[in-house]
């Protein structure tokens, strides 16, 4: 088993409604321990629909559990629940707070690839190199953050964050996977995360390379002109090469990439995170 890739759920979401008549009152959590219980500040439209803040932490792990919750009938509450990974969320503790809402659906799911030194991994390599789905560079998003490459946006359905995390001495590609992302792939309860594998790889996450010979042959076939064919060897980015193509009338151009071996230590580690969550 290699260990030069580990993935991690970081964060994950749920929605729910709650009855409290049915079972006596808001439930004790077992294995967490309350840390505040409080009324929200109406501030922003992430939380203005939630009167009651809580949060707990996991005494096993040190995971967060932050509870939002809005009386919207007589004993029905409307319910947000995120856990946050001290370290990477664990499939008991999750299901020891869930089975208190059995109509919950998953909202979010943020999924960790941690890749080792050894692998030379960094922003410029992913640049380079990284392909994930139809979610291009964000540079808008950067901000002060400038260590951080983002690809996507936070409005679409899946957002990648790329990031070195010295605490764990690994570069790391973050895939959060919001609501509208998850219901198109029906992942709704947390078995359906044993799903994840089978579908971000290669569909989401992979690293190409080009084939310059083969791409080379098919301009000179064509009467390319010889600017084009020189300035190809000289784009370091993916996307802005392929960018380049599609301006010049290369269909189909992702028939000239080809994979490379990294891809088989991502499919690897994801094989492994989908078999915690099997049933």
């Amino acid at each position: 088993m290699s260990t030069k890739c580990i993935p991690r759920l970081d964060r994950l979401g749920a929605f729910s409604r709650f009855n409290a008549k049915t079972v006596e009152g808001w439930p004790a959590f077992e294995g967490f321990k309350l840390l505040h219980n409080r009324l929200t500040r109406k501030r922003g439209p992430e939380i203005i629909r939630y009167l009651r803040f809580s949060r707990y932490v996991c005494l096993a792990t040190g995971d967060n559990l932050v509870v939002y919750s809005q009386p919207s009938a007589q004993w029905l509450y409307q319910t947000k629940l995120i856990f946050e990974a001290n370290v990477q969320l664990s499939k008991g503790p999750l299901e020891s707070v869930l089975k208190h809402f059995p109509d919950y659906s998953l909202s979010l799911a943020e999924l960790a690839l941690d890749f080792h030194p050894s692998l030379n991994i960094d922003n410029r390599y992913i640049s380079r190199y990284g392909v994930f789905g139809k979610s291009l560079p964000a540079p808008h998003l950067e901000g002060s953050d400038r260590g951080t490459a983002y690809y996507g946006d936070r409005r679409s359905s899946k957002l990648v964050r790329c990031y070195h995390k010295p605490e764990l001495n690994c570069h790391r590609v973050e895939l959060e996977l919001h609501a509208k992302w998850l219901r198109q792939q029906h992942i709704v309860k947390l078995p359906d995360l044993a799903q994840l594998s089978a579908l971000l790889v290669p569909r989401h996450i992979q690293f190409l390379s080009l084939d310059v010979d083969k791409l080379s042959q098919y301009l000179v076939q064509r009467d390319a002109p010889p600017q084009l064919i020189g300035s190809i060897h000289g784009h370091r980015k993916i996307h802005s090469l392929k960018r380049l193509l599609s301006q010049h009338g290369v269909p189909n151009n992702h028939r000239f990439f080809v994979p490379r071996k990294i891809n088989n230590h991502v499919r690897e580690a994801l094989t492994r995170f989908s078999r915690r969550w099997e049933r």
